[in-house]
């Protein structure tokens, strides 16, 4: 391929895109064979250069803005998921406390079945005693 002057480019620069030296070089020539030249340095004035530092600053004051909704996106972003993270370490708890209060009882009702079943023995070794003394 060739760029304005005919020269060519090179296949491997035109497949990665480094076509910089070629446009420079092309351009820098199309300037200096121009009618008037290498531009000169533009006088700017004070009024100017107030306009162009006020744009400045709202740009900037834009831009900040623009930061912020996004660091506030971001701060909500990350209370949903802890928010999130919380609802399930909730579920988590509540379910191992209902298994936790299950095991609790079953093992209360099996101990006051003990219980009883240990009176009613003492109960009946005493009556048998009693019956083989009278």
């Amino acid at each position: 391929m060739k760029i304005l002057n005919g020269e060519d480019i090179s296949s491997s620069d035109l497949r990665k895109g480094n076509l910089y030296p070629y446009l420079k070089k092309n351009n820098e020539e199309l300037i200096a064979s121009s009618f008037y030249g290498a531009p000169k340095s533009v006088q700017v004035s004070r009024e100017e250069k107030r306009k162009i530092a006020d744009s400045a600053q709202i740009l900037e004051k834009i831009n900040q803005n623009y930061l912020d909704k996004e660091a506030e996106d971001a701060i909500a972003k990350e209370k949903l998921i802890i928010k999130y993270r919380l609802f399930i370490l909730y579920t988590i708890t509540i379910s191992r406390i209902k298994e936790l209060r299950n095991m609790a009882k079953a093992l209360y009702n099996k101990l006051d079945d003990w219980i009883i079943y240990g009176i009613k023995a003492e109960n009946d070794a005493i009556y048998e005693q009693v019956r083989l003394e009278l």
